[in-house]
């Protein structure tokens, strides 16, 4: 209050803006009032700009200055409102209250707000733009929890209120909570109560509540409950029911019959009606070993102890959550065979606790198992593969079964009867082409050139016998010496996959022989060709004679297919050879070119073990071109460094559980055949280590690629030049079935009789007569 003396008035003011005081009454006999537009308005702006805020109140009047006031001031106590929208959701596990409520504070400002927690319920969140902090104390009534704002607050404030509790199955007359601001002179709001499907409720008893229509609100979910709070506290009771699940389970079980097991593989469709599951009963036979589920949101799966019935296993699968509708469960497992057993039964995996189970089952075999069925069961009816949906064939072969059968009852005993066929031997190796390059001298010495187009596959040593007589020379495989040795009488060379996987591997072998004996004027020839542990296909020889030889007659395992006379060539002057390796030479860099950007090609399509081939056959193929040669193999030495490393971060990993960014990366990486990767992954592998280990198994790449490379060596052959002149005889045979065949061809030939000396001594004695004639005449024309 102000008390301002002036011209016998006196004005008494409060502070109206942020005010919580009010002026109750003032006794003063010598005082009387005064109107409020009398009281000067100078005394008004001073008092104001003393006081900023300040606002006239009242206006008394006096004539003694002697006179005393009395003031009585009283504090203005706060008014809050709060308007609620709270959301009860029921389930089987917990129960979840969402309060949303605005609170409008009037007169007065205050410090905080506070309910009583309702009983079993804890709060998982609480938030508000004017909230500081929290807290939770206990009193006789119960647990308080206290919001603590800002500062002293007014106006419309908005907050919410997370609580949760445990879960509601069925229950009678069950109280529905409700948060009462205790600072909250009037609190009314809405109330929905949500259940999780499966659930009935009913209205048992209510006091304060005033029930809506959901649909008006725009809520189409069955179920749900709208109500009206008109005051507080209010009472709800409700009467909770849970209803039965209907499930129906359409499957396909498929059962692989392999030598040694059969694995089973079944696709469930359950259709989940009326309520959620959370957890699924199934039976599995007894002997089956290796089940195991999969399905979206499978927890976890065990076998119930003491759950076994007619052979069969009962094993519960959990979920994380419930689920309801259309659901894909996977189940897989192997029963065991006995060796060469020649019958099992195949018992059926059934849905435990469903209301109905319908379905197709089919039986496939490897191809040197036959199965038969005798009888067919009454509980399955024969189908046809074409009428299962395409649905339940899900992560299944897609090829056709052998047997398919339509499911009539969930349980159900198929004997199998197994018959074996032998299986057929399968080639390790191919060789699509062979071409034998011979050259013939006149006392019967034979040299040959055998080069062969072979796709290794799982070969790597390919045994050849050579000729009785025979020397061998030397091999190149990939146009690329090689060491070969001899082992039991025959001649191992090592394989390697070619470069370009789409191209086959070349192998040249060069070898002389003695063919036969030859005489003054005949040459009597068996050439017997190399045997090799492969059946052969396209098969040509081409065998090179002297002109002076006229063959006489020919025999063997290939047919002739023509004769030709191909004219002298210079292959042995050594300027022409120099020059024809001068260009085999550049054609080889060449060919090391387009394998080094194969190489890069591969890298950049994740595939380093096609391009470590490739770099390695740039490599070989450019060692006369030292720039080139150099880049390859640093290019060939890096990729080896970065699959060694590679390795071991996969074997660390692997020792170490599979734990980081990259742990799928790297058990996905162990679980492949090759070890195929981009180079990102590369860079994501190598990255998660710190500066020292990638230092470390750096250092322990280099010291292993140095020990692998020095204990290879690349052989350098000079490769012979097979000159092809004179009689070139060419013949062919387009299979050889047998591995080891026996090729050979059988040649007669004599010498060309040279013209006798009284025929020529006549020849010249016909031209001299000639050329006289022809004299004379010219000298008669003269």
């Amino acid at each position: 209050l102000a008390v301002e003396n002036a011209a016998g008035q006196v004005g008494l003011a409060g502070i109206a803006t942020g005010s919580e005081v009010q002026l109750d009454s003032v006794s003063a006999p010598a005082f009387s009032p005064l109107n409020l537009e009398d009281f000067p308005g100078d005394a008004v702006a001073a008092l104001q700009g003393e006081i900023p805020g300040l606002t006239l109140r009242r206006a008394l009047s006096y004539s003694n200055t002697l006179a005393v006031i009395t003031m009585k001031a009283s504090a203005v106590q706060p008014d809050v409102r709060v308007e609620t929208s709270d959301t009860l959701s029921l389930g089987e596990d917990r129960t979840v209250l969402a309060d949303n409520f605005t609170a409008d504070i009037t007169r007065a400002g205050i410090f905080d707000l506070s309910f009583l927690l309702p009983g079993g319920f804890d709060v998982e969140a609480i938030s508000g733009a004017a909230l500081s902090q929290w807290t939770e104390s206990k009193t006789d009534a119960g647990r308080v929890i206290t919001l603590h704002l800002v500062g002293k607050t007014q106006g419309a404030q908005t907050f919410a209120i997370t609580l949760t509790g445990p879960g509601v199955k069925s229950a009678r007359t069950w109280q529905v909570p409700q948060i009462v601001l205790r600072e909250a002179e009037k609190q009314q709001g809405t109330l929905l109560v949500v259940p999780e499907q499966g659930m009935r409720l009913q209205i048992a008893a209510r006091e304060g509540y005033t029930q809506l229509d959901p649909q008006k609100s725009g809520i189409r979910q069955k179920g749900v409950l709208a109500f009206r709070a008109l005051q507080v506290p209010a009472h709800l009771t409700l009467d909770v029911e849970q209803v039965d699940a209907w499930v129906q389970v359409t499957g396909l079980q498929h059962a692989a019959v392999s030598e040694a097991e059969v694995k089973v593989s079944a696709n469930l469709q359950y259709e989940i009606e009326n309520t959620g599951l959370k957890s699924f009963r199934l039976l599995i036979p007894t002997n089956a070993e290796g089940v195991r589920f999969q399905g979206d949101q499978v927890g976890d799966f065990l076998p119930e102890p003491g759950a076994v019935t007619n052979g069969m296993q009962a094993w519960e699968v959990k979920l994380r959550r419930k689920v309801i509708g259309a659901y894909m469960l996977q189940v897989a497992y192997q029963t065991l065979l006995p060796s060469q057993a020649a019958e099992t039964t195949l018992r059926g995996v059934q849905a435990a606790d469903v209301n109905l189970q319908r379905g197709y089952v089919t039986v496939q075999s490897d191809p040197r198992l036959e199965v038969a069925v005798d009888p067919v069961p009454t509980s399955l009816q024969p189908a046809e593969w074409q009428s299962i949906p395409r649905t339940l064939q899900k992560d299944l072969p897609a090829a056709a079964a052998s047997l398919t059968y339509r499911l009539v009852e969930p349980a159900f005993q198929l004997p199998l009867k197994l018959r074996r066929h032998e299986a057929a031997k399968l080639l390790p190796a191919r060789i699509d082409m062979v071409t034998f390059n011979s050259v013939v001298s006149d006392d019967g010495v034979m040299l040959t050139q055998a080069r062969l187009e072979i796709l290794p596959g799982d070969k790597r040593l390919l045994s050849l016998t050579l000729p009785a007589n025979a020397d061998f020379w030397f091999a190149f495989v990939n146009d690329n010496g090689v060491w070969p040795w001899r082992e039991a009488g025959h001649v191992l060379i090592p394989l390697e996959q070619q470069a370009n996987g789409s191209q086959p591997a070349t192998v040249e072998v060069y070898y002389s022989c003695r063919a036969g004996a030859a005489e003054a004027r005949a040459l009597d020839l068996e050439m017997v060709a190399p045997k090799f542990d492969l059946p052969l296909e396209n098969i040509t020889w081409r065998i090179s004679l002297s002109d002076k030889w006229h063959v006489k007659h020919y025999d063997g395992a290939l047919q002739f297919q023509g004769e030709e006379l191909v004219s002298r060539t210079d292959a042995a002057d050594a300027q022409s050879y120099l020059a024809g390796e001068k260009n085999l030479r550049q054609a080889r860099t060449q060919e090391a070119q387009q394998f080094l950007a194969l190489g890069n090609n591969s890298l950049e399509k994740g595939d380093p073990q096609q391009a470590r081939r490739a770099f390695q056959a740039a490599f070989g193929l450019s060692t006369d071109d030292a720039a080139f040669n150099e880049d390859a193999r640093v290019q060939l030495h890096n990729i080896k460094l970065q699959q060694a490393l590679i390795g071991f971060n996969a074997r660390q990993s692997g020792a170490g559980g599979d734990t980081g960014a990259v742990g799928g990366k790297l058990r996905a990486l162990r679980n492949r055949p090759e070890l195929n990767y981009t180079q990102q992954d590369a860079r994501d592998i190598i990255d998660i280590n710190s500066a020292d280990d990638n230092a470390a198994f750096m250092r322990l790449a280099e010291k292993l690629i140095q020990q692998q490379d020095a204990a290879v060596s690349s052989p350098a052959a000079i490769r012979a030049s097979i000159p092809q002149q004179g009689q070139l005889l060419t013949f062919h045979r387009a299979v050889a079935v047998d591995a080891w065949a026996d090729l050979k061809i059988g040649l007669q030939a004599s010498m060309q009789r040279a013209t006798s000396r009284w025929l020529r001594l006549l020849i010249l004695a016909g031209v001299c007569v000639l050329f006289a004639v022809f004299a004379s005449a010219f000298r008669h024309l003269a």
